[in-house]
């Protein structure tokens, strides 16, 4: 119960026992939580003191409002440590989750200025362009839109590879080493957010990525928009170039989204 001799504010004493409900299970993604009149008939506080407590753990990202319903607690975000270079199969596959792609489109373009440049393209060079929905257990986390060089977009539209493309390039002979990746915030238009299943408007991480092969050649130029509430990036970030200390915390694979 609430402590009103404490100096701690009520509705923050209210935000921990109900975050404490979250992080024990009692409360679990995807449940109701109470509302404003139970939490005030439980707790004999005011409704301005339940609407602060639940508005910040809102802010914090761990509930979520649907007009009608009522509030809900926010499933877990998918986090990728930025270390090292992996496709999203790859991604999920480290994570237990099990992908799966939707081919929107796969066809020879002639491409654009940005992606000439990007991929270093000849005068008059077709690339590849790749247009996916990738899921992570039967679930919209990106939409991916990829472009390859010709003679690689040639092959990846003979053999139609299924699952990880990175490992597709690498038993064809090219040897991937690293990628230049820009990430951004920005809102879903009409087609990211019919693919994604959200509203338009809604935020989501722009990921822009062009992947060098051994050699120092581009193999491929993606943008690619996932969704902001299911998917997070984190960075461990070191003291001068020194290596972490063997006693820097382990990253987790999951994260409450903020």
């Amino acid at each position: 119960m609430l402590d009103r001799s404490s100096p701690l504010p009520l509705y923050y004493q209210l935000r921990t026992l109900l975050l404490d409900r979250i992080e024990n299970g009692d409360l679990r993604p995807g449940d109701l939580v109470p509302t404003e009149r139970e939490l005030i008939d439980c707790y004999g506080v005011s409704r301005i003191t339940v609407r602060q407590a639940v508005n910040s753990l809102m802010a914090d990202g761990l509930l979520y409002r649907q007009r009608g319903r009522g509030t809900f607690v926010r499933r877990n975000r998918i986090e990728q440590q930025l270390a090292t270079l992996t496709d999203f199969y790859e991604e999920m596959a480290d994570r237990g989750l099990t992908p799966s792609t939707r081919i929107l489109s796969a066809e020879m373009i002639e491409p654009d200025g940005a992606v000439v440049a990007k991929l270093r393209l000849g005068g008059g060079e077709k690339a590849l362009r790749l247009v996916r929905v990738q899921m992570g257990n039967d679930e919209p986390m990106a939409l991916d839109i990829s472009h390859f060089p010709s003679d690689l977009g040639e092959r990846l539209l003979k053999e139609k590879p299924v699952r990880a493309i990175y490992a597709f390039l690498e038993g064809i002979g090219v040897e991937l080493d690293w990628a230049d990746q820009a990430i951004e915030s920005t809102l879903a238009d009409e087609f990211t957010a019919r693919q994604l299943g959200i509203k338009r408007g809604m935020p989501v991480l722009l990921v822009e990525r062009t992947v060098y092969s051994a050699d120092g050649r581009p193999v491929e130029y993606t943008r690619a928009f996932y969704r902001a509430d299911r998917y997070a990036y984190r960075i461990c970030l070191n003291r001068k170039g020194l290596a972490p200390s063997s006693l820097a915390p382990t990253i987790p694979s999951f994260t409450n989204e903020f």
